[in-house]
């Protein structure tokens, strides 16, 4: 008789190969939309009461939806498989389970244009990868869990208030709101809101580090190659509100900040999973500095190889935080090279993918962005600051692989193993990290734009990459960032720039209610009045509302909102 526990690999197993075949599916149909310049729209009649509002069901398979649902569904897959032995100590059939929802939603969000629909998917993404982060059920995960879920519901309540303010269109359809002209304000600014939550640009971007408390298979799909991406996948939808006006100018201006913000952290970071969410942050920015010029294929292309160069980064690490009892600190993977080489190389594809290395996957995407960033753009300060981030991707990613390869001994681990339900996936995404650059530059840029450019702009990246070099040995050779002189700057640098503080910016409401509470506690042991007791009952209950630290408050607080803006 089978056991209970075969019975969910098989139902692993199995739901894996529904996903990989899925995710072929969604290829085909994206080599049928580019060769032929088409898209298909399923329609399914909604009967409704709100005749002046179309709430009609639409599924939408262009060549963006059906490539993201490709990249989606085949990482899926890749993780499911992966899971199967990595989360074998713990709750599997639950794992499985809001996984399933977390590709579902995501499903909706891609390939649904009537926003009502989408809204659903945006909010089950927010609610499944909650539950994912707060998997293992400890105080740090329980916390991670609480800040990303309330940051995120921030911008959910802009999308919400976005949608009430589109029925002023008569349709609450993505294709029939793009063909405005004129399109309100507010509402690109309660997109944009939504946006960079979701997808952790400045000032909301500590949530993103913080929820590397997941278990890693969720990091490797939630929070390196779909959720994260889903805001970037939203303003590429409504790019044509964001095309050379101020909203473009602003996004410009919070991205490269972002970018430099988050490779300043990474260089500074010891945590391999935080180190990896860091980079994640950086290379969001890249594509919404895209977007804010107009530029969504090339910012679809770096979200497609991206999305499995980082999700194959996060598995390998995965595999050497299984193998040495959830240890994370670099500084403790001395050896691995002569632990476990396959692991080693894995490791440093993804990371020369990362850099940005000649006809791997990211070279397609990063060479072609920076190259058009320094013919385009006018900004000296915006250039100081991705250049600067371009040194310390590289710097970060240096440094990474130094500790792959250092030969000292530590904290090694003696019974590293190397499943093969874990390391298959790896050998496939290494494959597809090494072809798929160029298979998207030759079918999404068939007629690529020639950039003429002069010679001392042409070799900016090749410097960029010897000086990096160059720093990089000197930074080892020197404690010049460490002494107790630059504590304040290291503590700056590898802090966020001290953004965790924000996070709890409603930490005096806390304060208050409890200076309240025992105010109250004094007056009615003074005057013994059951008058005072109530009244001061009711005024303390009204302050609490002002504590955002619960989801039914919040919850209560968007509603008001709503409600009063029906009003006026």
């Amino acid at each position: 008789m089978i056991s209970y526990n075969s019975r969910i690999s098989y139902i692993y197993l199995y739901m894996a190969s529904i996903f990989l075949i899925f995710s072929f599916m969604f290829l085909t149909l994206n080599f049928i939309c580019l060769k032929y310049n088409q898209y298909f729209i399923i329609e399914f009649p909604i009967n409704n009461s709100l005749l002046f509002l179309d709430l009609n069901l639409f599924i939408l398979i262009d060549w963006i939806s059906s490539l993201f649902l490709f990249i989606v569904y085949f990482i899926s897959s890749m993780i499911i498989f992966y899971s199967n032995v990595y989360m074998m100590k713990t709750e599997k059939k639950k794992f499985l389970i809001l996984i399933t929802w977390f590709i579902i939603s995501m499903s909706m969000l891609i390939s649904c244009p009537n926003l009502i629909i989408a809204i659903l998917g945006w909010d089950f993404l927010g609610l499944s990868s909650y539950c994912l982060i707060i998997f293992y059920n400890n105080e740090s995960s329980n916390a991670a869990g609480m800040i990303t879920f309330m940051t995120n519901r921030l911008g959910d309540s802009g999308f919400i208030m976005g949608l009430i303010m589109m029925t002023n269109f008569y349709s609450w359809n993505m294709i029939d709101l793009m063909n405005e002209k004129n399109p309100l304000y507010f509402i690109i600014i309660l997109l944009l809101l939504s946006a960079l939550t979701k997808s952790a640009q400045l000032p909301f971007s500590y949530w993103l580090p913080a929820a590397m408390a997941a278990p890693t298979p969720v990091s490797a799909l939630v929070h390196s190659s779909t959720l994260v991406t889903a805001g970037v996948y939203l303003l590429m939808r409504f790019n044509l509100f964001f095309s050379n006006n101020i909203m473009s100018e602003l996004l410009m201006i919070i991205s490269a900040l972002t970018l430099f913000m988050a490779s300043l952290n990474a260089l500074f970071e010891l945590d391999m999973k935080k180190i990896i969410a860091f980079s994640t942050l950086s290379q969001l920015s890249i594509m919404m500095l895209m977007i804010a010029m107009n530029k969504y294929e090339l910012a679809f292309i770096h979200l497609s190889t991206h999305a499995i160069f980082k999700a194959m980064l996060f598995m390998s690490a995965g595999i050497i935080i299984h193998n040495s009892n959830n240890w994370q600190d670099i500084r403790h993977m001395y050896l691995l090279n002569n632990i476990s080489p396959f692991i080693t190389k894995m490791m440093m594809l993804a990371n020369l993918s990362l850099m940005g290395f000649p006809f791997l996957s990211g070279f397609y995407s990063k060479d072609m962005i920076l190259e058009m960033l320094y013919t385009t753009n006018n900004s000296f300060i915006i250039m100081i600051f991705i250049i600067s981030s371009t040194f310390m991707t590289i710097l970060y990613s240096l440094r990474f692989m130094y500790y792959l390869m250092k030969m000292e001994i530590m904290n090694s681990t003696n019974n590293f193993s190397e499943n093969p339900f874990m390391t298959i996936p790896l050998i496939i995404m290494g494959l597809v990290v090494i072809f798929l650059g160029c298979f998207l530059s030759w079918t999404l840029i068939p007629n690529p734009q020639f950039i003429f450019m002069k010679f001392h702009i042409k070799i900016i990246n090749l410097l960029i990459l010897f000086i990096s070099l160059y720093l990089y040995y000197i930074w080892t050779n020197t404690s010049i960032f460490i002494s107790n002189k630059n504590m304040f700057f290291y503590n700056f640098c590898s802090k966020m720039w001290f953004m965790e503080n924000t996070s709890w910016l409603f930490l005096p409401f806390l304060k208050s209610s409890k200076f309240l509470n025992k105010n109250t506690e004094f007056w009615l042991e003074s005057s013994n009045s059951l008058f005072l007791n109530k009244n001061m009952s009711k005024f303390n209950l009204f302050l609490s509302l002002f504590q955002i630290n619960s989801i039914n408050n919040l919850m209560k607080i968007s509603f008001v909102i709503i409600i009063i803006y029906f009003l006026y």
